[in-house]
């Protein structure tokens, strides 16, 4: 299927050909030349890929076989630990290879015992996320800062790995979650513009809809002076 990527995704793919977003329900997303239309391929993959993708993609540094296997495989025989990883791995390789036209098959590197995502291959929402997380506690002022925070909301289209049921999901899920809203939260307390802090405490609300920070962030983010601008019903 032959798909418009978000812009949040054509500005973070200009140079690879491929892109997974975890943020959200998870997709993966190849061009096959710059400026071509944008061909999803996450009907192709099965629901084990997908979650090795995904535990991937939140460790963009790679990390051990023996911790990837024992993650997503807890069950596995103790004499073959890591048959079902290399099966995995084996068949995301022939339905890359099926569904680019042999254009792309491995996108998974591993070195020393040590797999991660080929960067030169595949980039991910989550490690732009996770870029302006960085950029967020280092920043040295407030322009910095609230760029940073910026990237943070507008890159968080929903629910980390949307649709995925698995134990180890929960915490990298809540932390990216809070994450989010703490972003949203701020620039609505830092907002001068009332309508403006409404449309980030709107879009805080949409974060996490039970959150009863983001009432007590209301409060403090518009002086009592000002009102915002009635909106039109939609």
């Amino acid at each position: 299927m032959t798909i418009t990527a978000p812009v949040a995704t054509v500005n973070a793919i200009a140079t690879v050909p491929l892109t997974l977003q975890i943020l959200g329900t998870p997709a993966l997303l190849w061009t096959s030349r710059p400026g071509q239309p944008t061909t999803d391929l996450t009907d192709t993959l099965t629901r084990r890929q997908r979650e090795l993708l995904v535990f991937l993609a939140l460790h963009p540094d790679g990390i051990a076989r023996d911790t990837l296997a024992a993650t997503l495989w807890p069950d596995a025989p103790i004499d073959r630990p890591f048959n079902s990883l290399h099966t995995t791995l084996t068949r995301l390789r022939r339905t890359l290879k099926t569904a680019t036209d042999g254009t792309l098959i491995a996108i998974v590197t591993a070195r020393s015992e040590h797999y991660r995502l080929d960067q030169s291959t595949v980039d991910t929402d989550y490690r732009h996320f996770s870029d302006a997380l960085t950029t967020l506690r280092t920043a040295q002022t407030d322009t910095d800062r609230e760029t940073a925070r910026r990237q943070l909301v507008d890159s968080y289209r929903g629910e980390l790995a949307d649709g995925l049921n698995a134990d180890w999901i929960d915490t990298p899920r809540e932390a990216t979650r809070r994450d989010a809203l703490d972003a949203a939260c701020e620039l609505a307390r830092s907002a001068t513009d009332p309508n403006q802090a409404l449309d980030l405490l709107e879009t805080a609300r949409s974060f996490d809809p039970y959150n009863e920070r983001i009432s007590e962030t209301s409060c403090e983010s518009k002086p009592s002076s000002d009102k915002p601008t009635p909106r039109p019903e939609r």
